[in-house]
């Protein structure tokens, strides 16, 4: 049996391996530059990741943050399929539901889940990974946005299995409750510029009250936090998108050019256009550290 190459578009990137009788190693030349993670059906046989005890069985869900230095070797005779995305892919997959900040913080941990291979979470997910598989670099109509959808059900499937290994995560006080609920509103509105009135009350909490359980869970303020998610929005856009100035400063909400101008500059310490022009030159060198899409908060 053959391993197909891989496929590339933009920031994904898949393959699949069938029951070769040599071991594939997936490593630099599939590798993205920059941030990445990696996410893999192993339907058949066993795999191995870099600096990691034991090796992992079929039938299994696996997700894993990607380094260039990173490999992933399926042995002979596995059969899958694996995919690595980029912090654009991911962050269109994320999109903006009540989940996203939960997603966006399970993405950088680890996850292996086992599959029962009669259940209805395989067939999804070879269902998904096949799919993605064929759809990336198809020049048929809305490939991308199908691949983007069988992205987001990979991702939701991670985050199930993430959230089933950790029975035990805090944050179960009301004021831990009412963070939680201000952290998804952010995500939902951040974009339609909300002021801290607004989400206090749909929260149905006080200004005051929504400050003091922000300070008391992450140290610093409502809006202090809404600004650090806009700025993060704008750094993302700036480094992985062709949208000029005007269009990233619209997409964010902002009334001018200028006012997007202005809050980068507070946030970031140089000007957007400085910022994308030093970003790429860094990206070229090798040498840019891109904005993560799971800073926040």
């Amino acid at each position: 049996m053959r391993s197909d190459p891989h496929s590339t578009a933009g920031s994904v990137r898949a393959g699949t391996f069938s029951g070769s009788l040599q071991p594939r190693v997936v490593g630099l030349a599939e590798s993205l530059t920059g941030p990445s993670w990696l996410a893999f059906l192993l339907e058949a046989g066993s795999a191995r990741l870099s600096g990691e005890e034991p090796a992992i069985a079929a039938p299994a869900l696996v997700w894993r943050p990607w380094t260039r230095e990173a490999r992933a070797v399926f042995q002979a005779g596995a059969a899958g399929t694996y995919v690595l995305l980029g912090p654009t892919a991911l962050a269109n997959a994320v999109g903006h539901m009540p989940e996203t900040r939960e997603l966006r913080e399970m993405a950088d941990r680890p996850v292996t889940a086992p599959l029962p291979r009669e259940g209805a979470s395989f067939e999804a997910m070879r269902a998904a990974f096949r799919g993605l598989s064929r759809d990336l670099g198809s020049e048929a109509a809305a490939a991308h946005a199908v691949v983007g959808a069988y992205l987001r059900v990979i991702l939701i499937e991670v985050y199930r299995a993430g959230r089933s290994q950790q029975p035990g995560r805090g944050g179960g006080s009301p004021g831990h409750r009412v963070f939680a609920d201000y952290g998804a509103l952010v995500e939902a509105h951040f974009r339609d510029r909300w002021t801290v009135e607004d989400y206090a009350a749909a929260l149905g909490v006080s200004r005051d009250r929504l400050g003091d359980i922000c300070r008391r869970v992450r140290g610093i303020g409502p809006k202090a936090l809404i600004d650090r998610r806009v700025a993060l929005e704008a750094r993302l856009q700036l480094e992985n998108s062709s949208n000029s100035i005007q269009q990233v400063a619209g997409l964010l909400g902002f009334a001018s050019a200028a006012q997007f101008n202005r809050f980068f500059c507070r946030m970031v310490g140089r000007p957007p256009g400085a910022y994308r022009a030093a970003y790429r030159a860094g990206a070229q060198a090798g040498v840019s550290q891109g904005g993560r899409p799971f800073e926040w908060p």
